[in-house]
Protein backbone atom coordinates (compact mmCIF):
# COMPACT_ATOMS: atom_id res chain seq x y z
CA UNK A 1 0.00 0.00 0.00
CA UNK A 2 2.85 2.32 0.87
CA UNK A 3 4.51 1.64 -2.48
CA UNK A 4 1.22 2.38 -4.24
CA UNK A 5 0.89 5.77 -2.50
CA UNK A 6 4.49 6.66 -3.41
CA UNK A 7 3.84 5.75 -7.04
CA UNK A 8 0.71 7.91 -7.15
CA UNK A 9 2.59 10.84 -5.58
CA UNK A 10 5.38 10.59 -8.16
CA UNK A 11 2.81 10.45 -10.97
CA UNK A 12 1.09 13.62 -9.69
CA UNK A 13 4.42 15.46 -9.57
CA UNK A 14 5.21 14.48 -13.14
CA UNK A 15 1.78 15.67 -14.32
CA UNK A 16 2.24 18.96 -12.46
CA UNK A 17 5.61 19.57 -14.09
CA UNK A 18 4.15 18.77 -17.52
CA UNK A 19 1.38 21.29 -16.98
CA UNK A 20 3.85 24.05 -16.04
CA UNK A 21 5.86 23.26 -19.13
CA UNK A 22 2.75 23.64 -21.28
CA UNK A 23 1.98 27.00 -19.71
CA UNK A 24 5.50 28.22 -20.44
CA UNK A 25 5.13 27.03 -24.00
CA UNK A 26 1.89 28.99 -24.36
CA UNK A 27 3.56 32.10 -22.98
CA UNK A 28 6.46 31.76 -25.37
CA UNK A 29 4.35 31.10 -28.46
CA UNK A 30 1.29 33.25 -27.85
CA UNK A 31 0.67 35.72 -30.67
CA UNK A 32 -0.62 39.14 -29.62
CA UNK A 33 -4.19 39.50 -30.82
CA UNK A 34 -6.12 42.70 -30.96
CA UNK A 35 -9.83 43.21 -30.67
CA UNK A 36 -11.93 46.35 -30.57
CA UNK A 37 -15.04 47.39 -28.75
CA UNK A 38 -16.66 50.46 -30.26
CA UNK A 39 -19.39 52.82 -29.21
CA UNK A 40 -20.85 53.38 -32.65
CA UNK A 41 -23.88 53.78 -34.82
CA UNK A 42 -24.79 51.27 -37.52
CA UNK A 43 -24.89 52.46 -41.11
CA UNK A 44 -25.14 50.77 -44.47
CA UNK A 45 -22.55 51.48 -47.14
CA UNK A 46 -23.25 51.72 -50.87
CA UNK A 47 -22.59 48.01 -51.26
CA UNK A 48 -25.36 47.12 -48.82
CA UNK A 49 -22.97 45.91 -46.11
CA UNK A 50 -23.78 46.74 -42.51
CA UNK A 51 -20.97 48.82 -41.05
CA UNK A 52 -20.14 51.02 -38.07
CA UNK A 53 -18.76 54.52 -38.23
CA UNK A 54 -16.50 55.03 -35.24
CA UNK A 55 -14.79 57.93 -33.53
CA UNK A 56 -13.61 56.43 -30.25
CA UNK A 57 -12.45 52.83 -30.13
CA UNK A 58 -11.15 50.95 -27.11
CA UNK A 59 -8.72 48.22 -28.06
CA UNK A 60 -7.30 45.49 -25.87
CA UNK A 61 -4.00 43.83 -26.70
CA UNK A 62 -3.50 40.55 -24.88
CA UNK A 63 -0.59 38.18 -24.28
CA UNK A 64 -0.48 35.22 -21.91
CA UNK A 65 0.88 37.42 -19.14
CA UNK A 66 -0.54 40.93 -19.49
CA UNK A 67 -3.36 43.06 -20.89
CA UNK A 68 -2.92 46.61 -22.15
CA UNK A 69 -5.87 48.87 -22.94
CA UNK A 70 -5.52 51.99 -25.07
CA UNK A 71 -8.06 54.46 -26.40
CA UNK A 72 -7.56 55.45 -30.01
CA UNK A 73 -9.19 58.17 -32.07
CA UNK A 74 -10.05 56.65 -35.43
CA UNK A 75 -11.77 57.72 -38.58
CA UNK A 76 -14.03 56.58 -41.37
CA UNK A 77 -16.27 53.56 -41.85
CA UNK A 78 -15.33 50.16 -40.50
CA UNK A 79 -16.60 46.69 -41.24
CA UNK A 80 -17.05 44.29 -38.31
CA UNK A 81 -14.47 41.49 -38.41
CA UNK A 82 -12.11 39.52 -36.19
CA UNK A 83 -8.34 40.04 -36.22
CA UNK A 84 -6.10 37.17 -37.25
CA UNK A 85 -4.37 35.20 -34.50
CA UNK A 86 -1.96 33.47 -36.90
CA UNK A 87 1.67 34.18 -36.11
CA UNK A 88 3.17 32.97 -39.40
CA UNK A 89 4.37 36.00 -41.43
CA UNK A 90 2.81 36.53 -44.84
CA UNK A 91 3.80 38.66 -47.78
CA UNK A 92 1.26 40.80 -49.61
CA UNK A 93 2.02 42.78 -52.75
CA UNK A 94 -0.05 45.20 -54.77
CA UNK A 95 -3.49 43.82 -55.56
CA UNK A 96 -6.63 44.94 -57.33
CA UNK A 97 -8.29 48.06 -55.99
CA UNK A 98 -11.97 47.49 -55.06
CA UNK A 99 -14.37 49.80 -56.91
CA UNK A 100 -18.13 50.29 -56.95
CA UNK A 101 -18.14 50.01 -60.76
CA UNK A 102 -15.57 49.46 -63.53
CA UNK A 103 -13.35 52.43 -64.34
CA UNK A 104 -13.69 53.83 -67.85
CA UNK A 105 -10.68 56.10 -68.26
CA UNK A 106 -11.93 57.24 -71.69
CA UNK A 107 -14.53 59.27 -69.80
CA UNK A 108 -11.86 61.08 -67.79
CA UNK A 109 -11.09 64.37 -69.53
CA UNK A 110 -7.55 65.41 -68.64
CA UNK A 111 -7.17 67.91 -71.45
CA UNK A 112 -7.14 70.83 -68.98
CA UNK A 113 -4.38 69.37 -66.78
CA UNK A 114 -1.64 71.49 -68.36
CA UNK A 115 -3.63 74.73 -68.41
CA UNK A 116 -1.76 77.52 -66.66
CA UNK A 117 -4.00 80.57 -66.82
CA UNK A 118 -7.64 80.57 -65.73
CA UNK A 119 -10.41 83.12 -65.72
CA UNK A 120 -11.23 81.67 -62.31
CA UNK A 121 -8.59 79.73 -60.34
CA UNK A 122 -9.13 77.77 -57.11
CA UNK A 123 -6.93 80.19 -55.18
CA UNK A 124 -8.95 83.17 -56.46
CA UNK A 125 -12.18 81.89 -54.89
CA UNK A 126 -13.00 84.10 -51.92
CA UNK A 127 -12.85 82.97 -48.32
CA UNK A 128 -16.38 83.57 -47.07
CA UNK A 129 -18.61 82.91 -44.11
CA UNK A 130 -22.16 81.58 -44.36
CA UNK A 131 -22.91 83.28 -47.62
CA UNK A 132 -23.05 81.72 -51.07
CA UNK A 133 -20.74 83.09 -53.79
CA UNK A 134 -20.85 81.85 -57.37
CA UNK A 135 -18.48 82.56 -60.26
CA UNK A 136 -19.23 82.29 -63.96
CA UNK A 137 -22.57 81.84 -65.70
CA UNK A 138 -25.06 79.80 -63.67
CA UNK A 139 -28.82 79.26 -63.55
CA UNK A 140 -30.20 81.83 -61.07
CA UNK A 141 -33.04 79.60 -59.88
CA UNK A 142 -30.68 76.71 -59.17
CA UNK A 143 -28.41 79.08 -57.25
CA UNK A 144 -31.39 80.02 -55.07
CA UNK A 145 -32.17 76.32 -54.50
CA UNK A 146 -28.58 75.69 -53.46
CA UNK A 147 -28.57 78.63 -51.04
CA UNK A 148 -31.83 77.42 -49.49
CA UNK A 149 -30.42 73.90 -49.01
CA UNK A 150 -27.20 75.18 -47.44
CA UNK A 151 -28.79 77.72 -45.11
CA UNK A 152 -31.62 75.37 -44.19
CA UNK A 153 -29.20 72.77 -42.83
CA UNK A 154 -29.10 72.93 -39.03
CA UNK A 155 -25.44 71.93 -38.74
CA UNK A 156 -22.18 73.39 -39.99
CA UNK A 157 -21.53 72.80 -43.69
CA UNK A 158 -19.01 74.17 -46.17
CA UNK A 159 -18.53 73.65 -49.91
CA UNK A 160 -15.94 74.71 -52.48
CA UNK A 161 -16.42 73.82 -56.14
CA UNK A 162 -14.33 74.60 -59.23
CA UNK A 163 -14.53 73.70 -62.91
CA UNK A 164 -11.13 72.56 -64.21
CA UNK A 165 -11.40 74.83 -67.26
CA UNK A 166 -11.62 77.82 -64.92
CA UNK A 167 -15.11 78.86 -66.07
CA UNK A 168 -17.14 78.33 -62.88
CA UNK A 169 -16.79 78.22 -59.11
CA UNK A 170 -18.91 78.06 -55.95
CA UNK A 171 -17.99 78.71 -52.31
CA UNK A 172 -19.92 78.69 -49.05
CA UNK A 173 -18.62 78.97 -45.48
CA UNK A 174 -15.00 78.43 -46.50
CA UNK A 175 -13.79 80.37 -43.44
CA UNK A 176 -14.92 77.52 -41.21
CA UNK A 177 -12.40 74.88 -40.19
CA UNK A 178 -13.42 71.23 -39.75
CA UNK A 179 -11.86 68.00 -38.51
CA UNK A 180 -10.37 66.54 -41.68
CA UNK A 181 -11.02 62.89 -40.82
CA UNK A 182 -9.60 60.71 -43.62
CA UNK A 183 -9.80 63.38 -46.33
CA UNK A 184 -6.26 64.27 -45.23
CA UNK A 185 -5.02 61.01 -46.73
CA UNK A 186 -5.04 62.28 -50.31
CA UNK A 187 -2.80 65.29 -49.60
CA UNK A 188 -0.43 62.98 -47.72
CA UNK A 189 -0.45 60.25 -50.41
CA UNK A 190 0.06 62.82 -53.17
CA UNK A 191 3.17 64.06 -51.38
CA UNK A 192 4.49 60.49 -51.02
CA UNK A 193 3.89 59.75 -54.70
CA UNK A 194 5.88 62.85 -55.59
CA UNK A 195 8.70 61.53 -53.35
CA UNK A 196 8.57 58.24 -55.27
CA UNK A 197 8.55 60.02 -58.64
CA UNK A 198 11.59 62.04 -57.61
CA UNK A 199 13.51 58.85 -56.79
CA UNK A 200 13.53 59.57 -53.06
CA UNK A 201 11.51 56.44 -52.26
CA UNK A 202 10.77 53.07 -53.87
CA UNK A 203 7.13 52.06 -54.39
CA UNK A 204 8.13 48.37 -54.40
CA UNK A 205 9.84 48.52 -51.01
CA UNK A 206 8.10 46.26 -48.49
CA UNK A 207 7.24 47.44 -45.00
CA UNK A 208 6.56 45.03 -42.14
CA UNK A 209 3.37 45.27 -40.09
CA UNK A 210 4.00 44.88 -36.36
CA UNK A 211 2.07 45.55 -33.15
CA UNK A 212 3.20 49.20 -32.96
CA UNK A 213 1.44 49.84 -36.29
CA UNK A 214 -1.99 48.76 -35.07
CA UNK A 215 -4.68 51.42 -35.43
CA UNK A 216 -8.43 51.02 -35.09
CA UNK A 217 -11.12 52.12 -37.50
CA UNK A 218 -11.29 51.51 -41.22
CA UNK A 219 -9.22 49.06 -43.22
CA UNK A 220 -8.24 45.41 -43.34
CA UNK A 221 -4.53 45.29 -42.59
CA UNK A 222 -5.24 45.39 -38.84
CA UNK A 223 -6.71 41.89 -39.22
CA UNK A 224 -3.49 40.55 -40.77
CA UNK A 225 -0.91 38.74 -38.63
CA UNK A 226 2.02 40.76 -37.35
CA UNK A 227 5.01 40.14 -39.60
CA UNK A 228 3.01 40.59 -42.81
CA UNK A 229 4.81 42.61 -45.48
CA UNK A 230 3.27 45.15 -47.85
CA UNK A 231 4.74 47.29 -50.62
CA UNK A 232 4.59 51.05 -50.29
CA UNK A 233 2.40 51.21 -53.40
CA UNK A 234 -0.07 48.74 -51.87
CA UNK A 235 -0.20 50.75 -48.63
CA UNK A 236 -0.88 53.98 -50.52
CA UNK A 237 -3.63 52.28 -52.53
CA UNK A 238 -5.24 50.82 -49.41
CA UNK A 239 -5.06 54.20 -47.63
CA UNK A 240 -7.22 55.62 -50.39
CA UNK A 241 -9.49 52.89 -51.75
CA UNK A 242 -10.70 51.57 -48.36
CA UNK A 243 -9.19 54.25 -46.11
CA UNK A 244 -6.97 51.77 -44.27
CA UNK A 245 -5.74 53.43 -41.07
CA UNK A 246 -2.92 50.94 -40.45
CA UNK A 247 -1.59 51.54 -43.97
CA UNK A 248 -1.75 55.30 -43.31
CA UNK A 249 0.15 54.94 -40.03
CA UNK A 250 2.80 52.68 -41.55
CA UNK A 251 3.40 55.20 -44.33
CA UNK A 252 3.59 58.12 -41.90
CA UNK A 253 6.17 56.16 -39.91
CA UNK A 254 8.16 55.50 -43.09
CA UNK A 255 8.01 58.94 -44.75
CA UNK A 256 7.18 61.26 -41.87
CA UNK A 257 5.02 64.40 -42.16
CA UNK A 258 7.59 66.62 -43.82
CA UNK A 259 6.73 65.72 -47.46
CA UNK A 260 3.06 66.56 -46.87
CA UNK A 261 3.74 69.70 -44.87
CA UNK A 262 6.22 71.07 -47.40
CA UNK A 263 3.79 70.42 -50.25
CA UNK A 264 0.81 71.94 -48.42
CA UNK A 265 2.79 75.04 -47.52
CA UNK A 266 3.82 75.34 -51.17
CA UNK A 267 0.15 75.18 -52.23
CA UNK A 268 -0.82 77.73 -49.60
CA UNK A 269 -2.96 75.13 -47.81
CA UNK A 270 -1.91 75.76 -44.21
CA UNK A 271 -5.00 74.05 -42.76
CA UNK A 272 -3.73 70.72 -44.13
CA UNK A 273 -0.28 70.95 -42.51
CA UNK A 274 -0.04 68.14 -39.95
CA UNK A 275 1.11 69.14 -36.45
CA UNK A 276 3.59 66.98 -34.58
CA UNK A 277 0.95 65.80 -32.09
CA UNK A 278 -1.55 64.14 -34.44
CA UNK A 279 -2.04 62.29 -37.72
CA UNK A 280 -5.08 64.39 -38.63
CA UNK A 281 -5.80 68.01 -39.53
CA UNK A 282 -8.14 69.48 -36.94
CA UNK A 283 -8.98 72.75 -38.70
CA UNK A 284 -9.09 71.79 -42.37
CA UNK A 285 -11.02 73.96 -44.83
CA UNK A 286 -12.95 73.05 -47.95
CA UNK A 287 -11.01 75.70 -49.86
CA UNK A 288 -7.68 74.05 -49.08
CA UNK A 289 -9.00 70.61 -50.00
CA UNK A 290 -10.27 72.08 -53.28
CA UNK A 291 -6.84 73.51 -54.07
CA UNK A 292 -5.19 70.16 -53.34
CA UNK A 293 -7.64 68.28 -55.57
CA UNK A 294 -7.08 70.79 -58.39
CA UNK A 295 -3.40 69.85 -58.08
CA UNK A 296 -4.35 66.16 -58.00
CA UNK A 297 -6.19 66.66 -61.29
CA UNK A 298 -3.05 68.19 -62.81
CA UNK A 299 -0.98 65.33 -61.39
CA UNK A 300 -3.28 62.74 -62.98
CA UNK A 301 -2.64 64.35 -66.36
CA UNK A 302 1.08 64.81 -65.84
CA UNK A 303 2.21 61.35 -66.89
CA UNK A 304 4.24 61.06 -63.66
CA UNK A 305 5.27 57.45 -62.88
CA UNK A 306 2.86 57.07 -59.94
CA UNK A 307 -0.03 59.10 -61.36
CA UNK A 308 -1.90 56.25 -63.07
CA UNK A 309 -2.07 53.85 -60.13
CA UNK A 310 -2.79 56.69 -57.68
CA UNK A 311 -5.77 57.67 -59.85
CA UNK A 312 -7.06 54.09 -59.95
CA UNK A 313 -6.74 53.83 -56.16
CA UNK A 314 -9.27 56.61 -55.55
CA UNK A 315 -11.65 56.21 -58.50
CA UNK A 316 -15.20 54.82 -58.14
CA UNK A 317 -14.52 53.72 -54.57
CA UNK A 318 -16.98 53.48 -51.66
CA UNK A 319 -18.29 56.13 -49.26
CA UNK A 320 -18.49 58.85 -51.91
CA UNK A 321 -20.53 61.30 -49.86
CA UNK A 322 -19.90 64.17 -52.25
CA UNK A 323 -20.59 62.34 -55.52
CA UNK A 324 -23.08 59.70 -54.36
CA UNK A 325 -25.87 61.11 -56.54
CA UNK A 326 -23.63 61.86 -59.53
CA UNK A 327 -24.28 60.18 -62.88
CA UNK A 328 -20.58 60.46 -63.68
CA UNK A 329 -17.50 58.58 -62.58
CA UNK A 330 -15.52 60.17 -59.77
CA UNK A 331 -12.16 60.12 -57.97
CA UNK A 332 -12.28 61.11 -54.33
CA UNK A 333 -11.31 60.66 -50.68
CA UNK A 334 -13.95 60.85 -47.98
CA UNK A 335 -13.75 60.77 -44.20
CA UNK A 336 -16.14 60.64 -41.30
CA UNK A 337 -15.94 60.52 -37.53
CA UNK A 338 -18.15 60.52 -34.41
CA UNK A 339 -18.15 62.06 -30.94
CA UNK A 340 -15.99 65.09 -30.18
CA UNK A 341 -14.53 64.91 -33.69
CA UNK A 342 -17.79 64.91 -35.64
CA UNK A 343 -17.18 65.02 -39.37
CA UNK A 344 -18.63 63.79 -42.62
CA UNK A 345 -16.49 65.08 -45.48
CA UNK A 346 -15.60 64.31 -49.06
CA UNK A 347 -13.38 65.88 -51.72
CA UNK A 348 -12.53 64.85 -55.24
CA UNK A 349 -13.15 65.12 -58.97
CA UNK A 350 -16.38 64.43 -60.87
CA UNK A 351 -15.53 63.25 -64.39
CA UNK A 352 -18.20 65.16 -66.30
CA UNK A 353 -17.52 66.38 -69.85
CA UNK A 354 -15.67 69.30 -68.31
CA UNK A 355 -14.63 67.81 -64.95
CA UNK A 356 -15.13 69.74 -61.74
CA UNK A 357 -13.38 69.54 -58.40
CA UNK A 358 -15.38 69.58 -55.18
CA UNK A 359 -14.95 69.65 -51.42
CA UNK A 360 -17.83 69.31 -48.99
CA UNK A 361 -17.34 69.31 -45.22
CA UNK A 362 -19.87 68.98 -42.40
CA UNK A 363 -19.75 68.81 -38.65
CA UNK A 364 -22.12 65.86 -38.45
CA UNK A 365 -22.37 62.15 -37.75
CA UNK A 366 -23.54 61.04 -41.19
CA UNK A 367 -27.17 60.45 -40.17
CA UNK A 368 -29.97 60.04 -42.72
CA UNK A 369 -30.67 63.78 -42.32
CA UNK A 370 -27.03 64.61 -43.04
CA UNK A 371 -26.92 62.29 -46.05
CA UNK A 372 -30.12 63.76 -47.48
CA UNK A 373 -28.74 67.30 -47.15
CA UNK A 374 -25.39 66.40 -48.72
CA UNK A 375 -27.12 64.60 -51.60
CA UNK A 376 -29.45 67.57 -52.18
CA UNK A 377 -26.58 70.07 -52.13
CA UNK A 378 -24.32 68.05 -54.40
CA UNK A 379 -27.17 67.19 -56.77
CA UNK A 380 -27.79 70.92 -57.33
CA UNK A 381 -24.05 71.53 -57.61
CA UNK A 382 -23.80 68.96 -60.41
CA UNK A 383 -26.54 70.72 -62.37
CA UNK A 384 -24.86 74.10 -61.88
CA UNK A 385 -21.49 72.77 -63.02
CA UNK A 386 -22.65 70.71 -66.00
CA UNK A 387 -25.73 72.38 -67.49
Amino acid sequence: MKRLLIAILILCMVCSLAACGSADTVKANTTITTGSVSVSSGTTDDGGNTTSTTEGTTTTETTATETTTTTIIVDSTTTTAKPSTTKKPTTTTTGAVPTTKPINTKKHNLSYANQIEYAISPASLEVVGKELRTYGEMDAELVKELEKALKGYSKNISIAIWSVDGSRGIVYNTKQGFFSACTIKMPVMLSYCKEIDAGKADATKKLTYDSSDYYGGSGEIRYKPYGSKFTIQYLIEQSLCISDNVAYKMLLDEFGKKPNNNLMEGYGCSSLVLPSSTKWAHNATSRDLLIVWSEVYKYFGSGAPSSSWLKNACTNTKWNYGSRVSKYEYSHKSGDCFGDFQACNDAGIVWSEVPYVYAIMTRSENTSYDKKTMDTVMGIVEKLMTE
